[in-house]
C-alpha cells in the first residue's frame, strides 16, 4: 500500500484510500472540492479567515467614517415679525394658556373615523400649519391663530386660506387671522381674547 504521504492532495469521493487519509488530514472544501490538509494548518486558516471577517465587520460597523447629512440647527425658530407677534400675543393670554408656534394642522384636526378617501382628506392637513395655538393647562386646543403678511394674497395662498378655514370651521376649532403689523394695539387682540373666553367656557 502506498504511503498516506504519496497521495495526492485532492482525491476523488470515490478512493479506495480516502478513510486512510481521514485520520490523519482535515478535510474541507475549496470550490466545491475537498481538500485533505493537517488539522493545525486548517483550524489556522479557519483561524486567519474569522480574523479577517471580524476585522471587515469592525471597520464597516464601527471605524468607517459615516457621511455626514447636509443639516444644521436654524438659528431662528420664528421670523422677526413672527416672534415680535408671539411675544405680544404672549402678554394678552394669562398664564395658565400655553401658546405654540408653528403647528401642524394634522396635530390639531383629525380625520373622522369611517371616512372615505381617508389618506386622500388626512394629506391635505399633514403638510400645512397655522402660525399659533393656544391652548389650556390640560393641553387642549382652544384656538388657533394665522398671522397674515402679504403672502396671503397670492392666489395659490388664497384657495390654502379657504381650505384651512373650512377645515377648521367643520372640526369646530376656532381659527382667527390677524394682519401682520409693526406695532399692534389691545384691539388687535380683542377677537383673539373673546375666542379664547368662549372656548374654554364651552370646555366646562
Amino acid at each position: 500500500m502506498r504511503s498516506i504521504r504519496s497521495l495526492p492532495l485532492i482525491l476523488p469521493n470515490n478512493h479506495p484510500e480516502r478513510f486512510v487519509r481521514a485520520r490523519a488530514f482535515a478535510r474541507a472544501r475549496f470550490f466545491g472540492k475537498e481538500v485533505c490538509m493537517p488539522p493545525f494548518l486548517f483550524w489556522t486558516l479557519f483561524a486567519l479567515l474569522a480574523a479577517a471577517a471580524a476585522g471587515i465587520a469592525v471597520w464597516f460597523f464601527l471605524i468607517r467614517p459615516r457621511r455626514k447629512l447636509p443639516y444644521e440647527r436654524n438659528p431662528r425658530f420664528f421670523t422677526p415679525a413672527e416672534k415680535k407677534f408671539y411675544l405680544r400675543l404672549r402678554r394678552e393670554l394669562d398664564d395658565e394658556l400655553l401658546l405654540f408656534g408653528k403647528v401642524r394642522i394634522a396635530d390639531v384636526l383629525r380625520v373622522k373615523e369611517g371616512t372615505k378617501k381617508f389618506l386622500s382628506h388626512f394629506s391635505k392637513i399633514a403638510q400645512k400649519h397655522v402660525d399659533f395655538v393656544i391652548a389650556d393647562e390640560a393641553l387642549d386646543v382652544l384656538v388657533a391663530v394665522e398671522l397674515d403678511d402679504s403672502t396671503h394674497e397670492q392666489k395659490d395662498r388664497q384657495k390654502r386660506d379657504r381650505f384651512v378655514n373650512r377645515a377648521f370651521s367643520s372640526a369646530q376649532v376656532p381659527l382667527i387671522h390677524v394682519v401682520l403689523k409693526k406695532s399692534y394695539d389691545d384691539a388687535d387682540f380683542y377677537e383673539i381674547r373673546e375666542s379664547v373666553r368662549q372656548a374654554r367656557s364651552d370646555s366646562h
